[in-house]
């Protein structure tokens, strides 16, 4: 399993409140994002991403363009970004509304990778700079889509077999809230930027840029207070875990490992 974990938080010292995030939640979080092609269907809103979305929801295309950022918690800076263009698979998703949509040119496609090659790179970043150092690490995205139902279903029609790390994760939109005891919804990451009066961080793409928003996110809530310390977990299957007694049982930084050991266990089955 890829998650490796800090010790319980001394409640009984007087810490500052930084101090006691630091020391209670994972010592990085990953931003980490997709912008897909757009349905072939004129009444679907391709608007971004991997927002919140019903049941009844068309299907939100193949991963195209992935990136991610490693938040340092401790130094409460962004440590590290990438982002690689995935190869489609066929190059007719590559319609104008796609290409507008994600503000990427066909020809840039020509240096795109496979998925697959994309997720071995990623794996090897989190174990090169946390695995490898005995480091604690979770997943950020927006929304509960790209975990749940995008990349599983893309890496399904490849073949390829995606690690724990993907099985626990936060939801920028749920820390949102939590934060800062907000109930509704944006419709897209920028709205969330904006309600807290920051400036946009431009970007000649749409999925570095709104990576980058997540991790700037993540930056705000973490300097008002907020503790990342519930993550969700997905089950083999990719389906959220809505079991209180799983929760109960698995539900804090100090557990997960046993989630991610649950959920291997599960795969070889």
């Amino acid at each position: 399993f890829y998650l490796f974990l800090n010790k319980t938080p001394n409640t009984h010292t007087k810490n500052s409140q930084n101090q006691i995030a630091m020391e209670s939640t994972f010592d990085f979080l990953i931003a980490f994002h997709s912008v897909n092609t757009v349905p072939d269907d004129s009444s679907a809103q391709p608007s971004s991403t991997n927002a919140l979305l019903h049941e009844d929801s068309k299907p939100q295309g193949n991963i195209i363009h992935l990136a991610w950022g490693i938040y340092d918690l401790k130094k409460k800076i962004v440590i590290e970004e990438s982002d690689y263009l995935i190869a489609p698979p066929s190059q007719s998703l590559l319609t104008e509304q796609t290409l507008a949509h994600s503000r990427l040119q066909k020809e840039v496609f020509n240096g795109a990778i496979t998925l697959k090659d994309a997720i071995q790179k990623f794996n090897d970043t989190c174990y090169q700079n946390f695995m490898s150092k005995n480091c604690s690490f979770c997943l950020v995205t927006y929304g509960d889509e790209l975990l749940t139902k995008v990349l599983p279903n893309d890496c399904k029609e490849q073949g390829i077999k995606l690690a724990s790390h993907f099985f626990c994760y936060f939801n920028i939109i749920e820390e949102f809230g939590k934060c800062y005891k907000f109930m509704g919804n944006f419709h897209s990451i920028a709205d969330y930027i904006a309600y807290l009066k920051l400036k946009e961080t431009k970007a000649n793409n749409l999925a570095t840029e709104e990576n980058k928003s997540i991790s700037r996110l993540i930056h705000r809530l973490t300097n008002d207070g907020h503790q990342f310390v519930t993550p969700k977990f997905l089950n083999p299957q990719h389906q959220i875990v809505t079991d209180e007694n799983t929760h109960n049982h698995f539900g804090d930084t100090r557990a997960s490992k046993k989630w991610g050991t649950f959920v291997k266990s599960q795969q070889e089955m």
